[in-house]
């Protein structure tokens, strides 16, 4: 009876131990690149898209950028003499702004 009783406890044991191990190996992995998202650079005017030169342009929300805003989803065209921007907002810049670099 204590050899039974041996017996099952050793399989017990073992069957613990391949479980273990199986779980170990199903298991995802989890990289970087899944838990972080990497920001979108913006430029100087803090634009993501568009810029100097650019007539039009549209951001999909929920975008992480550079500077530390989230795109809330937007798009612009602009009228001549101005650049369109597309960042945490979209904006018409004038081409002959202090601020546009």
């Amino acid at each position: 009876m204590k050899r039974l009783h041996i017996v099952i406890l050793a399989l017990v044991v073992l069957n613990l131990a391949l479980f273990a191990n199986t779980t170990a190996q199903t298991e995802t992995p989890t990289s970087p690149a899944q838990t972080e998202r990497t920001p979108v650079p913006v430029d100087s005017n803090g634009c993501a898209f568009g810029g100097r030169g650019a007539s039009s342009c549209n951001i999909a929300p929920g975008i992480l950028l550079s500077n530390g805003s989230t795109t809330i989803g937007c798009s612009v065209t602009c009228n001549e003499g101005y650049f369109a921007c597309c960042g945490a907002s979209c904006t018409c810049i004038p081409v002959n702004s202090e601020n546009a670099q």
